[in-house]
């Protein structure tokens, strides 16, 4: 980026242009907190006033906008109680949007405060905008953050063309790498048609308008990702510093690879074979022995050919070849199709059961243009890690820290009710290297669940005093908040025993509603490694996007990643958090899937995988499969 150039992103928040203003509620003092969530039939919210003139003294109130019974009216100012605010302009736009042709409806609450309006209607759904009262912490302003978003029809199947319709495919049906501009479109054309109808919300003095522009803040850049590689080597790209200098651990028992298929599939198997030896496509993957060090030709690869696969057919391969206890074996199991979910969960259970770990490659990928031409190298990639290689690690910016992803798996009935709670973590350092999956809870009651989550992560944790020095938690935004409290229940008893040692706890939000747009490009995608402040501990951080010493984009670049540092054993300074978020954005290239895998943190991203099994094989009737494993299976 040159000197000069402009260093803000427009943020998806359109402010209001009086930030001073007052409105009136009317109110009844509480005799406690309460927990604002009102009882059935009730339509009253709690909040926290002031009691009088006296603006410290505070006191709960059971609060309305429309007189009840026992209520004192009171005149409230913007600044009283900022969720209150919020709430009181969701009530103006709601009541306002409805007046008008264009709204659509309101937001379903447990996704916030929204009024969605509509662009236009299709046969599968509306192309709508949704906008959403809040408060910018870091301008200490009210207003609207507001975004494009398709809404199905529920008649519709979800599709190509509903993928199109959503932004994410382009007009021909490829990713669109105009996600950015396309997205920043349908919201100018909200702001100039539909915005001007709904733009003066009634106050108590004079209506407020809201701003046409959206809101700028100014962005920081962290340091590009850094991958070290086979010899302790460094280099910008995983690809070219494997191709190069090998991994950075081999894999050190002998293995055995088996290439299992169904009659019919030799062909393919075949293909897959030489691809894998680097013959079919050299400039795109030159092989698993030039790229990972790993012998890989007929003296220890064998194909086995069966009537049909079947986990059974695949367990009784295993039976014979793992009698030879002289080499680790691993199977590489050839599927038709994609839509054989139960027999690819099966063959994945089975295999676990057996402690060892499987590849398995669909049919369909050969017959899909040039699908299997650019899949191979990641084939490779995950083969090599689930042997236990190590195929690189990403550049740390703190030294001997744990990181320990928290993952859920609860399994819920028909009603949408948890009937089985179950938890786990998933430990990497803040190199990105994968140490280990421990279970941390399985129960069906709720408070038990709780027990022993906090239990076992302080066993998890206190395994590893000796070995760490920093500490870091990384949770999924889904996480519900009595459990965040029972993590940080748990880091706080450890913490005053290990006073010496650093403890974090950040929640990790890879999809989130919030959007932001660079100006100074073209494609408005702001550069790979921006990040803005929101608050004093909240931060978005773009993992992927503009590259630079490049004019333009050259995939379609996901949006950011809100981060909120939940918990500090000792209050951070903002150059430590931002090394936090620097760990966090270097995890995002520590993804063993593959050399172009979906850019998050694998601490979040290697959690959403294992739910993805753990629920699969419980909704299969396999709930005691044991997932603990020193080596990624899951990838």
């Amino acid at each position: 980026m040159e000197v000069g150039e402009d260093r803000s992103v427009a943020l998806n928040f359109l402010p209001l242009e009086r930030q001073e203003f007052q409105f009136t509620v009317y109110r009844k003092e509480c005799s406690q907190e309460p927990s604002n969530k009102p009882m059935p039939g009730e339509v009253y919210k709690y909040y926290s006033l002031p009691v009088a003139d006296n603006l410290d003294e505070r006191k709960f109130y059971r609060i309305s906008f429309d007189k009840f019974r026992g209520a004192e009216k009171f005149l409230c100012l913007q600044d009283f109680n900022n969720w209150l605010t919020v709430y009181f302009l969701y009530c103006l736009l709601k009541a306002q949007g409805r007046q008008i042709p264009e709204y659509l409806r309101d937001g379903k609450p447990e996704f916030g405060n929204r009024v969605y309006f509509s662009l236009g209607e299709h046969k599968e759904g509306w192309e709508t905008i949704w906008l959403e009262p809040y408060y910018l912490s870091v301008q200490d302003k009210f207003g609207f953050l507001i975004d494009f978003r398709f809404i199905k029809k529920e008649t519709q199947v979800f599709d190509r063309r509903i993928q199109q319709l959503s932004l994410s495919l382009d007009r021909e049906y490829r990713r669109n790498r105009n996600f950015y501009i396309d997205r920043y479109q349908k919201i100018s054309s909200f702001i100039s048609r539909i915005l001007p109808k709904v733009n003066s919300l009634p106050t108590d003095g004079e209506p407020l308008e809201v701003e046409t522009d959206l809101a700028r803040l100014e962005f920081s850049a962290l340091s590009v990702k850094r991958y070290v590689v086979g010899d302790d080597q460094e280099s910008n790209s995983q690809f070219l510093g494997l191709k190069e200098f090998g991994p950075l651990g081999k894999v050190e028992e002998p293995i055995k690879v088996l290439f299992i298929f169904a009659k019919g599939h030799k062909d393919f198997a075949r293909d897959l074979y030489r691809a894998l030896k680097g013959e079919t496509y050299k400039n795109i993957f030159p092989g698993m022995e030039q790229m990972f060090r790993l012998p890989f030709s007929k003296e220890n690869v064998k194909g086995i050919e069966v009537s049909h696969i079947s986990s059974t057919e695949v367990e009784k391969m295993l039976e014979e070849e793992c009698a030879d206890e002289e080499s680790l074996v691993f199977p590489i199991v050839l599927v038709r199709s994609r839509g054989e979910s139960d027999l690819y969960y099966s063959i994945k259970e089975s295999t676990v059961r057996r402690n060892i770990a499987c590849q398995n490659v669909t049919v369909d990928l050969f017959r899909i243009g040039d699908s299997f031409k650019w899949a191979i190298g990641n084939i490779g990639v995950q083969i090599f890690a689930k042997m236990g290689g190590i195929p690189w690690k990403v550049k740390p910016s703190n030294e001997k820290c744990l990181i320990v992803g928290i993952g859920q798996a609860h399994r819920r009935d028909a009603s949408g009710k948890i009937k089985k709670y179950f938890s786990y973590s998933v430990l990497t350092d803040s190199s990105g290297l994968f140490k280990d999956i421990k279970v941390l809870s399985s129960s069906d009651d709720r408070e038990k669940h709780l027990e022993q989550l906090e239990h076992r992560l302080l066993e998890v944790i206190s395994e590893r005093t000796t070995e760490f020095d920093k500490f870091v938690i990384h949770t999924p935004f889904k996480l519900k908040l009595i459990e965040l409290d029972r993590i940080k229940a748990a880091i706080e008893k450890i913490a005053s025993q290990e006073e010496a040692k650093e403890f974090v706890v950040i929640k990790v939000n890879t999809e989130n509603k919030f959007f932001a747009y660079y100006f100074g490009v073209n494609s408005l995608v702001p550069y790979e490694s921006t990040y803005v402040k929101l608050a004093p501990k909240q931060y978005l951080v773009w993992f992927e996007g503009l590259q630079y010493g490049k004019a333009s984009v050259s995939k379609a670049c996901a949006g950011p990643t809100h981060i909120q540092f939940y918990y500090e054993s000792k209050e951070l300074s903002e150059k430590e958090r931002r090394s936090y978020l620097q760990d966090i954005m270097n995890l995002s290239g520590a993804n063993w899937r593959g050399f172009n895998a979906k850019a998050r943190p694998v601490s979040i991203f290697y959690c959403e995988l294992l739910a993805r099994f753990v629920r699969e094989f419980e909704a299969r009737g396999k709930e005691d499969v044991n997932i603990e494993n020193f080596k990624p299976w899951f990838l």
